[in-house]
């Protein structure tokens, strides 16, 4: 016999189903013993009749279109704190229930275009862009190539009197002046080094090398590596072959320096120090890493930054956003002040490259008003584009200093990352995927918008990142700090502590060092 409920278990089923339960219909079926098909026609009558039932534990983006438009109907006459409490309620954002009326109603508008036309649509804008680099490619090439023939061509006129005699030829220190002065001058121009080191006939390894050393020292004597030099103290040739014979020797062959030099100080003999010994096994040849130990590393310093104010210190990073196309990313290039939390420049692009990231930057510190005299610090992690040397010549003219995280340690960078972490978590993500370039730019820009101007941060005694960076926040938390004064002083009764501290944080920093413990007598 088919068993009959009554009304009072239907409501009950009924409000496991809707929000803020969301109890799904397997687990209802498991506790109350109703069978899953009779919940499942429950459900589509509640649903027919306007009620909220997504008898689902999935986030209010997955519901199904019903559930939303229920959602959206229920919502249809209520504005204000009344709005405010149903969506708090049942789980909701009113921004959700925004997008989900505004999809309802473009859902009545002219019918989206088929799959094949936009298909279509999209193959022919790749061949497009395709077809557009291309053609910037080869304009760039062409106009690289006039400019460093018109700058060989005058150095050529230049070079005549100060061209080098040979390789490994000492060229005097006056020949030396003049070829570097060249050097600079074609640099400067836009030629390649390695085209004005084949003009000259040195290579450019040497004349970076000379520009070194005439900034260092002069060109006063000749410091090349293996230049003769005089030692009074220079082994003979027969000692040093006879240390070479002792190390080879089959009792010492697989002992260290240090190890030889105890044996045979015990046998009363003495053929050098330990140094000495391995400055001659490292001439020889001989002393290479053997064993299964790993080669030895010098850890990298703990980059330590801090900020008293805006446009100090920046932080930057890269993030992947995904394609129409399963495989296919969008990059996502961010930088953020640290001390006030704005996020100073995003932009969205379809591959990453330092000469974008160069650009990017030219246009921020534009923008900010950032230059040499504001001595900014740009903290990053290791990826290509951040370690380029493009980059590193941008910043350099735009006088910011570069610092760089430690390898595999995110927690150097840990501002970026965790605005990434904000903005890919937000309820108005995509849960999917992006359309296309265009969609991902405008999403992004409003989101930006959106954390400067609105977004309380946490992190700054939640005031939205606007108002610290332009000086608003000190006041506002005054008021704050009045406020709770005053009511502590109404009801003292109610605090069996001080009032919360709503002080700004005057020092932000990246890897405050922490303070030394002394050391007991």
């Amino acid at each position: 016999m088919k068993p009959t409920y009554d009304t009072a278990v239907r409501d009950q089923v009924r409000q496991r189903m809707s929000p803020p339960n969301r109890e799904s219909v397997a687990e209802i079926a498991r506790s109350t013993g109703i069978t899953t098909q009779t919940l499942y026609n429950w459900r589509s009558q509640w649903q027919k009749q306007g009620q909220l039932v997504p008898a689902t534990t999935k986030p209010p983006e997955q519901w199904s279109a019903l559930d939303k438009l229920a959602a959206v109907i229920q919502a249809a006459g209520l504005s204000g704190p009344d709005l405010g409490a149903f969506c708090r309620e049942r789980g909701l954002y009113p921004k959700q229930l925004a997008r989900w009326r505004q999809a309802a109603e473009d859902a009545n508008g002219p019918s989206a275009p088929s799959m094949a036309d936009q298909r279509e649509l999209q193959r022919k804008n790749q061949e497009l862009i395709r077809q557009n680099r291309r053609l910037q490619r080869e304009l760039e090439k062409k106009e690289k190539a006039l400019s460093e023939a018109a700058t060989l061509l005058m150095l050529s006129k230049k070079a005549r009197s100060a061209v080098a005699t040979g390789r490994g030829t000492m060229i005097p220190p006056e020949d030396r002046s003049q070829l570097m002065e060249l050097f600079r001058e074609g640099l400067k121009e836009g030629a390649s080094a390695t085209a004005i080191a084949d003009l000259i006939g040195i290579c450019s390894r040497t004349l970076r090398r000379w520009g070194i050393a005439f900034q260092t020292h002069g060109f006063s004597q000749d410091r090349r590596k293996g230049s003769p030099r005089n030692v009074a103290h220079r082994f003979t040739p027969e000692e040093r072959q006879r240390l070479i014979h002792i190390v080879n020797d089959p009792r010492f062959a697989d002992l260290t320096p240090a190890q030889i030099v105890a044996i045979l100080a015990e046998e009363r003999i003495y053929v050098g120090s330990e140094s000495t010994i391995y400055r001659i096994m490292r001439q020889e040849g001989l002393l290479n890493h053997r064993g299964r130990t790993r080669l030895p590393r010098e850890p990298r310093e703990v980059p330590v930054l801090e900020a008293t104010g805006i446009h100090q210190v920046l932080a930057w990073d890269i993030t992947l956003l995904p394609g129409p196309v399963k495989g296919q990313f969008y990059y996502l290039y961010m930088v953020m002040d640290v001390w006030s939390r704005r996020i100073l420049g995003a932009e969205v692009h379809e591959h990453e490259c330092s000469e974008l990231a160069s650009a990017f930057f030219d246009r921020v510190c534009r923008d900010e008003g950032i230059s040499k005299e504001t001595a900014a610090v740009l903290h990053s992690d290791n990826g290509a584009p951040m370690r380029s040397f493009t980059l590193a010549a941008k910043m350099a003219e735009l006088g910011v200093s570069l610092s760089f995280s430690r390898p595999r340690v995110s927690n150097d960078n840990a501002y970026a990352e965790s605005w990434f972490r904000t903005m890919k978590y937000h309820q108005s993500y995509p849960l999917r995927r992006f359309r296309d370039l265009l969609s991902v730019k405008a999403w992004v820009d409003g989101f930006v918008e959106w954390y400067n101007a609105e977004h309380r941060h946490s992190g700054i005694k939640y005031v939205t990142p606007n108002q610290r960076h332009y000086g608003q926040a000190d006041a506002i938390c005054a008021i704050r700090q009045q406020t709770y004064e005053e009511a502590r002083q109404r009801h003292p009764q109610r605090w069996s502590r001080p009032p919360r501290n709503w002080l700004q944080p005057q020092v932000v920093s990246i890897n405050h060092p922490r303070p030394q413990k002394p050391v007991a007598a």
